[in-house]
């Protein structure tokens, strides 16, 4: 009997520690993106064009790449979907450090895809979040992910503001890597424990 309570306790830390990793490297990759458009705007001389077009371009492919995972939500496999965002991710990492920042069409190419990372891992993020706490502790769940996100993005501010450019965006690649590989080693699954 107290061999079974003890399981169970584990699956749910288990499955509480799956939940807040999903949702926090998430909202933190979307803070490095912004982060990385602010560092390219230092870069820039037409500074009110130039901002207007990249956070135009960045939000513009998060609400479209949004709506089409919305709509395609049921025909796609889940743990694909969470998954695709740091795919993605990486990829216009590695653009943007292979290419540069100077050429304004290699910035927008990673703006378009680090919105659509984004926009592609918030409705499955947060269904998957949704599918795995229980009505009555979802609420207190999410208020802990976004208090320790928050303090993260503070920190992610301050290293945009110490490091360069391109050490930023090493960075910024070694999170969605780092994402990446948490998210193929953990269990993705809907689980019967439902956050508690």
């Amino acid at each position: 009997m107290r061999g079974c309570f003890r399981m169970n306790k584990i699956a749910l830390w288990s499955n509480r520690m799956r939940l807040f990793i999903v949702l926090f490297t998430l909202f933190c990759w979307r803070q490095f993106a912004l982060s990385t458009i602010a560092k390219i705007l230092e870069t820039r001389t037409s500074l009110e064009y130039d901002a207007v077009l990249f956070y135009g371009v960045y939000y513009l492919s998060t609400v479209f790449f949004t709506i089409v995972s919305a709509f395609t939500f049921k025909s796609f496999n889940r743990k694909l979907g969470i998954k695709a965002w740091p795919v993605l991710a990486i990829a216009s990492s590695i653009y943007l450090l292979l290419f540069g920042a100077e050429n304004i069409m290699n910035s927008i190419f990673y703006l378009f895809f680090a919105g659509a990372s984004f926009g592609i891992g918030i409705p499955f993020g947060l269904a998957h979040f949704g599918e795995n706490t229980s009505i009555e502790n979802r609420g207190r769940y999410g208020a802990v992910i976004f208090f320790f996100t928050s303090f993260m993005f503070v920190a992610i501010a301050i290293i945009s503001k110490i490091f360069s450019t391109q050490h930023f965006m090493l960075l910024s690649l070694f999170w969605a890597f780092s994402s990446l590989v948490l998210f193929l080693t953990l269990n993705l699954e809907t689980t019967s424990i439902r956050g508690g």
